[in-house]
């Protein structure tokens, strides 16, 4: 795997600190008024879904932050069969269908599997060990994401539960978050795993110019994921994001 980014070690497991976030390719409701037209762009059209994720790899961003969701994984496969690169990646799960989302986990492979917000934001202890045993019972490394960090992570780093890595938002807006960029960064001090930050941009209100350095002075973020829809705009926050994590 040639990356131009750092790598970090989460379980034991090497990826780069940098990936592509895939939410735009669902037309995730993040993105407003954006979102049909991104679903029709790619969910619709999944060649270009590919071509992105190929040109992440070919920019130096051998990463992908994949959703089990059908069409997103065979993107991830066609991504790597056209590449001829070994694509990294992390894979988000807890959409619905539990024993198809774990098959294709231990046939992606991918370097973390994180249980979805949805499921971990409910805070059932008992329903998120299910899931992380079933995730470790596949060889694979579990984490959880959360879209609520400043009520989540707290319970969820007393709760002694096999979690490896934690994704939540981070921006310097405080967007989509429970609590301010300052107070994040307070409850990430005591929180001793590996963090990967998604909806870094705020949905496209942040610049990479704005957003990715003010993410990169915080050592308690150690990677991020970066939701981008075109090569152009790949090519600027790609470039920014190598420059502030540097392989």
């Amino acid at each position: 795997m040639i990356s131009k980014v750092r790598i970090i070690s989460i379980g034991g497991r090497e990826l780069p600190a940098v990936s592509l976030g895939t939410s735009p390719f669902i037309g995730a409701g993040q993105f407003g008024t954006r979102a049909p037209t991104y679903r029709r762009l790619f969910f619709d059209n999944p060649a270009n879904i590919v071509d992105l994720m190929v040109y992440a790899a070919e920019l130096g961003v051998p990463c992908v932050q994949l959703l089990a969701i059908d069409r997103i994984l065979d993107a991830f496969r066609e991504s790597k069969a056209q590449s001829g690169v070994d694509l990294a990646c992390t894979l988000t799960v807890g959409f619905g269908d539990r024993d198809w989302e774990l098959k294709q986990a231990s046939d992606i492979d991918p370097q973390v599997v994180f249980l979805h917000a949805m499921v971990t934001d409910q805070l059932d202890l008992k329903g998120i060990e299910r899931w992380l045993k079933d995730i470790r019972n596949l060889g694979l490394v579990p984490g959880c994401a959360t879209h609520k960090p400043a009520r989540v992570l707290p319970v969820l780093r007393q709760s002694g539960l096999d979690i490896q890595a934690y994704m939540a938002p981070f921006n310097r807006e405080g967007m989509f978050m429970d609590c301010k960029p300052d107070a994040l960064i307070k409850i990430l001090d005591s929180i001793q795993q590996p963090v990967i930050a998604k909806k870094t941009l705020a949905a496209g209100v942040l610049s990479p110019t704005v957003g990715l350095p003010f993410i990169a002075q915080y050592g308690q973020v150690d990677g991020l994921a970066l939701g981008l829809t075109s090569r152009e705009e790949m090519k600027e926050s790609l470039s920014v994001a190598i420059s502030h994590w540097p392989g």
